[in-house]
């Protein structure tokens, strides 16, 4: 059996089985949650390079025509001289810069810097959920293969004994009911087998979603043994992290409110050629240009710049308290599964030792069957409790191997130190 599902697997006409390393690779490069994420960083980018260009010197280009029905005039009898014309013809160029502006404009460019550093933040944290959830899957996959390659190992052992019990039959020796009850016994297994087979094409339609392309996987025997606790590193978990960004997301935002209290000081200066300019007596085309400074000064908000950065130390205490309580719900999580991988390797022996009983259970009461010393009934008893006690074992294995790998993710480890061999 073992043969023919090595044969299955590395025939030309399959496709190569992929192992769970590989897999999260493609999922971390693939899946468009992924896609999202790298996205935000790159708009993160572009809206850095957008404040700091926001503060660079403006010029403007401008140009105007205006038409004035009535213009100003000094009476010298017997003359009207005026001293405006109607048609008034402008273009211009000018620039103008922010000069100082109350640490608000470095403040503000920190605030885009601390917003990519969130999005390169959630981008690690939705790297390691989706390898996790990779490796829940896939591990849950090969439960479903462990048990399609048990249960079809004692599907041919009952057609096995439905032969021995036929040549019994055609002796006189065994009923047909016999039979009929060892053919219930393969119908059932079958049935077993439709529903393992639907819910891993389940699972391997939900990995091609999470890792953007086709998978195929085959089962595997060899399972997790190194069951060492890694290091919980609370300074490496993105949640913390986020945190300690989001803090200092909230100073930048009390340096732009406290900027309020100091004035914008401004400088500018622009160029002209113009009819008739600023002579209209010639009213001719002339060029002329300017040159300024100015100073905006808010001295009185009615209080709401200081209403601003008591609500940012506001959120300060917000910040500290919800990341003491994310600490404290990591530290629990991680210590649950550290007692709970513990406790499946103590379990691991006694279900070897089970599954070693069931099976010397299960020979001995074959080969009683066959000198006629025990009935169909203690066989079929015997054989399904072998094969619980098998489903049982393999079940347990995979699950200790996801135990390690949830381990590896709540410790706040990279995923390339995963113990995911």
């Amino acid at each position: 059996m073992i043969v023919g599902l090595l044969f299955l697997f590395l025939s030309p006409y399959q496709a190569k089985a992929e192992n769970l390393r590989s897999l999260i690779a493609k999922a971390v490069k693939n899946n468009f949650i992924m896609k999202a994420s790298r996205e935000t960083i790159e708009k993160a980018d572009y809206e850095i390079e957008a404040v700091q260009k926001q503060y660079l010197p403006s010029v403007i280009i401008d140009s105007s025509y205006r038409y004035i029905s009535e213009v100003p005039s000094i009476a010298l009898p017997p003359r009207k001289i005026e001293t405006g014309v109607n048609n008034n013809y402008e273009l211009g160029i000018g620039t103008s810069y922010l000069l100082f502006n109350g640490y608000s404009r470095e403040a503000t460019i920190q605030l885009k810097h601390l917003q990519k550093q969130v999005a390169e933040v959630q981008l690690k944290k939705n790297e390691k959920d989706i390898a996790f959830n990779v490796a829940k899957v896939y591990m849950n996959s090969n439960v479903l293969l462990a048990q399609k390659e048990i249960i079809n190992a004692v599907k041919e052992r009952v057609n096995n004994h439905v032969q021995k019990i036929r040549a019994l039959i055609n002796q006189g020796m065994a009923l047909v009911t016999d039979e009929l009850t060892l053919k219930l016994s393969i119908s059932r297994y079958e049935q077993q087998l439709v529903e393992i087979n639907s819910n891993i094409s389940n699972n391997l339609d939900q990995l091609k979603s999470m890792v953007g392309e086709p998978v195929t996987i085959s089962a595997t025997s060899k399972y997790m043994t190194d069951m060492n606790a890694s290091t919980l590193n609370l300074a490496e978990k993105e949640e913390i992290k986020t945190y300690l960004i989001k803090k200092q997301v909230s100073e930048a935002n009390q340096i732009i409110n406290k900027s309020k209290d100091y004035p914008d000081i401004s400088l500018s200066a622009t160029y002209k050629y113009a009819k008739p300019g600023v002579n209209p007596i010639d009213n001719e085309w002339m060029g002329y240009y300017s040159v300024g400074a100015g100073i905006r000064w808010n001295l009185w908000d009615s209080g709401t710049s200081k209403a601003n950065v008591n609500a940012q130390n506001k959120e300060m205490a917000v910040l500290d308290y919800q990341e003491q309580h994310s600490r404290d719900q990591i530290q629990l999580a991680y210590d649950a599964t550290v007692r709970e991988s513990k406790t499946m390797l103590k379990q691991l022996d006694y279900l070897k030792e089970s599954a070693s009983l069931a099976r010397t259970k299960m020979e001995l009461v074959r080969n009683q069957a066959d000198r006629g010393f025990s009935t169909l009934t203690d066989v079929n008893a015997a054989n399904n409790e072998f094969t619980e006690a098998e489903l049982l074992l393999e079940q347990h294995k995979v699950k200790i191997s996801l135990k390690v790998i949830e381990i590896d993710y709540l410790s706040g480890m990279p995923i390339s130190e995963w113990r995911l061999n």
